[in-house]
């Protein structure tokens, strides 16, 4: 398991080598692993620029997935639903980093308050690909 505070710019790439360092003996393909690192890359960026920039990543590898969960102490998400839905535009970006993020991924969870947001991020292990999501 993989723990990482998530504040700066730096900590974004320090938590994507620490990914990619754990990913290094799953049997992931190419494109399996730069789904992950765009999604770690994504949530994390999202702590920074939406999430108060206090948050951690943890990061846990099971028998049968990689498991991403991203904390922030934020405002929380007004619209979730429709930034989930891609409908949502940011001033500061596209505003595709969560509804991108989940399309990458296997299983995917958000919940939202105005203490901050909780993200749980999974990419199954052996091809176990039915996607789950709410």
């Amino acid at each position: 398991m993989i723990l990482v505070d998530i504040r700066t710019e730096d900590d974004i790439y320090y938590a994507l080598h620490c990914v990619r360092f754990l990913m290094r003996d799953v049997p992931f393909n190419e494109s399996e692993k730069q789904s992950v690192s765009v999604t770690v890359l994504e949530l994390a960026r999202n702590i920074i620029q939406h999430g108060g920039a206090n948050g951690t990543l943890r990061c846990e590898l099971t028998e049968d997935k990689l498991q991403l969960t991203f904390t922030d102490t934020g405002s929380g998400i007004s619209n979730p639903e429709e930034i989930m839905k891609g409908r949502y535009r940011s001033a500061s970006g596209l505003g595709l980093g969560l509804a991108g993020a989940k399309r990458l991924m296997d299983e995917f969870t958000l919940e939202s308050s105005t203490k901050g947001t909780i993200i749980h991020a999974a990419k199954r292990i052996n091809g176990n690909r039915r996607r789950t999501s709410t």
